[in-house]
């Protein structure tokens, strides 16, 4: 057999080669390496996240989440708390550029929140956090936007349009003031001076003691009242008009007894640090498989689930991010 005698070229075309090799494997490795430290820094500030106790501190870490992820926002769409997920699949959708002024990227994101959460939000509602994220963009396709609000024409019934032909939404009824509070429709409240505050609902009547009323006024400026009674029992949120956070209560219909309460965030208005002018906050408390919501109109939007039985905070989305400081 005969045999190949490997010359002094062919020996320095191999060792190139084989360094070659050795170079491309390390350039592939380096962003690997490069992106530990983002990686890093994603998971703490998931971590930080999770255990934010307001949402001030919530807020900066959203932004931390989306400033490591980057362009990367896939795993974050995938991830298990339903909150960080919302704020990816909002990030998601405003970066998106159909090209076609479909309004396909905000049917996206509608999609992704019902499929994410199981829900259907209240139109009022759905279309307000269209207005955030169609009007809070630097270049708002108006010509898009007259296209979504022709879609929600034809298929609810809180919308009009003016002599104008300006598709607006319909006016709601004002809260009654009674009792020192706002009264949400379909209320009827009753004081007699520092003493208890008794809510009529139909049939139903909810006495909040003095002495809670007291501890809340302590701690939160509140002015509105709104109900929901399901299944024996009323929940009751205390709430003001500048999207600032507050108090919910979960009483026991039978007897009287509070079961729970818990911390809205809202939309973190309180974090602005000063407030003034004309503001507007209402909110719609649902009932959905166990889980109590709160949809909030502000100047954001917001949504919350809460646990109906313990009150505990299932997930939390908020259309400015709780007003994040600069970082």
């Amino acid at each position: 057999m005969r045999q190949h005698t490997v010359s002094a070229l062919e020996q320095r075309v191999l060792r190139l080669r084989v360094g070659g090799l050795v170079l491309a494997s390390l350039l592939l490795a380096l962003p690997a390496c490069a992106d530990e430290p983002a990686a890093a820094q994603l998971a703490a500030a998931k971590k930080r996240f999770s255990a934010a106790a307001d949402s001030g501190a919530a807020g900066k870490e959203i932004v931390s989440i989306l400033k490591a992820a980057k362009d990367n926002l896939a795993p974050l769409l995938a991830d298990d708390d339903t909150s960080i997920a919302l704020f990816a699949a909002w990030d998601a959708a405003r970066k998106r550029d159909t090209g076609d002024n479909s309004g396909a990227d905000w049917h996206w994101f509608v999609g992704f929140l019902q499929g994410r959460t199981g829900l259907a939000p209240p139109p009022r509602w759905e279309i307000r956090l269209a207005g955030d994220y169609f009007y809070n963009r630097p270049d708002p396709p108006e010509a898009v936007c007259e296209k979504v609000l022709e879609g929600y024409l034809k298929r609810t019934d809180v919308l009009t349009k003016d002599r104008r032909r300006t598709i607006r939404l319909k006016d709601e009824p004002e809260p009654r003031r009674e009792a020192g509070f706002y009264a949400a429709p379909g209320l009827t409240l009753a004081r007699q001076g520092e003493g208890d505050l008794t809510i009529t609902v139909g049939q139903d009547k909810i006495v909040v003691p003095a002495r809670l009323l007291r501890e809340m006024l302590d701690k939160f400026w509140i002015d509105s009242i709104n109900v929901l009674v399901a299944h024996d029992r009323a929940f009751v949120a205390f709430h003001e008009r500048t999207g600032s956070a507050f108090p919910l209560y979960s009483f026991d219909l039978k007897s009287g007894n509070l079961v729970w309460r818990a911390d809205v965030w809202a939309a973190g208005a309180e974090n602005l640090g000063f407030i003034s002018g004309g503001w507007h906050h209402s909110i719609t408390l649902q009932l959905n498989k166990g889980s109590l919501l709160v949809f909030g109109d502000s100047p954001a939007r917001y949504i919350e689930s809460l646990d109906a039985a313990t009150g505990k905070p299932k997930f939390r989305f908020c259309s400015n991010a709780w007003y994040p400081r600069k970082q």
